[in-house]
């Protein structure tokens, strides 16, 4: 058992599940994910990068901390149990502790703490899976949009900042090698964030998210709060609030948010229309 590759695959299903309505994937998602956190986390909390026969492997690398916070992450949207929300911050703040390079910025694939290296690299180029430091920054982003902790989105940045020559190096050449690291980019500049006030469950709620979830939104952060809910200081949508006691969806880019949406054929022109917007 593989810890990043657990990560992509449980958020794979997990979003399918909710964009088809097939909560049997939503559910295998869910367990697979208790699985993982079980099995491949030491007695010190701290996960691991394999398991085979009741036997943990190596200390997790950047990829599995990331893979896993996004799976946790994507649990949460669909679920709204603040759990997975909590799961991916804690995975998140141990990049941030033990992997982050304090002198030079951005992250190493390996923790101080792990086994001991002739070099701690940090890996950039995706292969061909975004690499560690691609996914961490699209989670810091996602982290930053969902809790309104500046302390993600300056890290996030400080790691854009750092590999940034980069990218623009590879510009010149046709090399997607960095891919994953432009559409980090994108989620922490340019996201998305579609906020459904609902109750979950309600056929409505559930209408709103099948059509969010069954769009292609790279970089979406997706968020159903309950009627009266205050989002954090400095949400666009921090006070918006149902329309006619309806189930209600605002999809905001920057600090600017879109009329209220109640069904899912006007959140599907919406979400048209704020995806091209710049």
């Amino acid at each position: 058992m593989i810890a990043d590759w657990n990560g992509m695959a449980i958020r794979a299903l997990a979003e399918a599940g909710a964009a088809l309505d097939e909560t049997p994937w939503i559910d295998a998602a869910r367990r697979a994910f208790e699985f993982v956190t079980v099995n491949l986390s030491d007695d010190e909390g701290r996960l691991r990068h394999t398991w085979f026969g009741g036997k943990r492997g190596s200390a997790a690398t950047l990829g599995d901390l990331a893979a896993l916070s996004g799976a946790a992450l994507t649990l949460f949207e669909i679920t709204g149990e603040g759990a997975y929300l909590d799961r991916a911050a804690a995975w998140a703040d141990e990049a941030v502790g033990d992997y982050w390079d304090d002198g030079d910025g951005g992250f190493f694939a390996m923790p101080a703490h792990g086994e001991t290296l002739v070099i701690r690299t940090k890996p950039v180029i995706d292969d061909p899976n975004p690499s560690g430091n691609a996914q961490m920054v699209e989670t810091l982003a996602q982290l930053y949009y969902l809790t309104g902790n500046a302390e993600y989105r300056a890290k996030a940045q400080a790691t854009l900042k750092t590999f940034g020559g980069l990218v623009g190096n590879m510009a010149e050449d046709p090399d997607m090698g960095m891919a994953g690291f432009v559409n980090a980019a994108d989620t922490l500049f340019t996201t998305l964030q579609v906020v459904i006030v609902g109750r979950r469950g309600e056929t409505g709620t559930r209408a709103l998210v099948r059509r969010t979830l069954g769009r292609s939104l790279p970089g979406r952060v997706l968020q159903v709060i309950r009627p009266g809910t205050v989002l954090p200081e400095g949400h666009p949508a921090q006070y918006k609030d149902q329309m006619d006691g309806l189930a209600t969806a605002y999809v905001c880019r920057g600090s600017v948010c879109s009329l209220p949406a109640t069904d899912a054929e006007t959140l599907d022109r919406t979400l048209t229309v704020m995806r091209r917007g710049s």
